[in-house]
């Protein structure tokens, strides 16, 4: 969970400091690709 937790962080800074706005609509879509993912796995676990 801690290395998903890096990465979100890594996507996110990177997104932010991105001069490229490709690169940061990539970043933005895998930041949010991987909350949405953590998000279902996490509802599976509860259900």
């Amino acid at each position: 969970m801690n290395i998903y937790i890096n990465l979100i962080y890594t996507v996110f800074i990177k997104g932010h400091f991105a001069l490229n706005l490709k690169d940061f609509t990539m970043d933005l879509f895998i930041f949010l690709g991987i909350k949405v993912y953590l998000h279902i796995t996490q509802f599976q676990i509860i259900l």
